[in-house]
């Protein structure tokens, strides 16, 4: 009979190695990956869903109101106009805050917000030339429609709006002494005053005969040593392209009275 020691021996002998073993973990670990990618994989979120249960119980793969559908929605049509005569405002731009949609205005002033039906609607309502209208409406059950009126009253575009715009798109290139072409708007008194050759920037009440909107819009008519804009720096947002003018087109003042 073999004593104690030569069978631990034995056994020891015949156990797989060390290697052997780290082998086998790494492989079974690799293959619980592959199972776990393939079973629960990420949803490419650009498709639609094939079923949705969109506005009125319908459903619905395309969007309501131009927004995606991803889940249950409110439909929410927002009338805008203008404070006291009562006319449409079209290009009026609607947002939900709370749930990160927007909706622009068409030429009758309607705009469709699709929104989760969350407890509240939180909404910002902006127009250039017109104060910006906040307000917190009741939302509503899945398959209902609210209908809101709001009303814009005329107020000039502050220039702190206009400095944010040339702070965030514009003073990487323009926001010091020798920024390019000479044109520097890093301060007010500099972008009022700066021109480029024999064009001025700026010229306040005049949005047409300032080169600025020229440059965004890339309507230059002769740029000389002038890059396009659209194509150097990309195109701005309409909506920040239609503020600097409507703010021109006011006197491009600094205070507003």
């Amino acid at each position: 009979m073999p004593d104690r020691r030569s069978r631990r021996a034995a056994a020891l002998k015949s156990a797989p190695s060390r290697g052997t073993v780290i082998a086998v973990l790494i492989a079974l670990q690799v293959h619980i990956m592959v199972v776990a990618w393939i079973t629960i994989k990420p949803r490419d979120m650009t498709k639609a869903p094939p079923n949705v249960t969109g506005f009125a119980g319908a459903t619905k793969s395309a969007a309501v109101g131009g927004l995606p559908m991803t889940t249950q929605r409110v439909l929410h049509r927002f009338a805008v106009r203008d404070d006291p005569e009562g006319n449409p405002i079209p290009r009026a731009r609607v947002r939900s805050v709370l749930d990160a949609q927007e909706a622009t205005t068409d030429d009758h002033g309607i705009a469709l917000l699709s929104v989760r039906p969350v407890a509240k609607l939180l909404v910002q309502v902006e127009r250039p030339g017109f104060a910006m209208h906040a307000a917190q409406l009741e939302n509503s059950h899945v398959g209902a429609e609210r209908r809101h009126t709001i009303l814009l009253k005329r107020a000039d575009v502050p220039y702190s709006i206009i400095d944010t715009i040339f702070m965030i798109r514009c003073n990487h290139c323009h926001g010091n002494e020798s920024a390019s072409g000479g044109v520097n708007l890093s301060t007010y008194e500099r972008a009022v005053r700066s021109r480029f050759g024999a064009l001025p920037i700026i010229r306040p009440g005049t949005p047409d005969s300032s080169l600025l909107i020229h440059a965004l819009n890339d309507t230059v008519a002769n740029p000389g040593a002038l890059k396009a804009h659209v194509k150097a720096v990309g195109r701005f947002p309409e909506f920040e392209i239609e503020t600097l003018a409507e703010w021109i087109r006011e006197g491009a003042k600094k205070v507003v009275p």
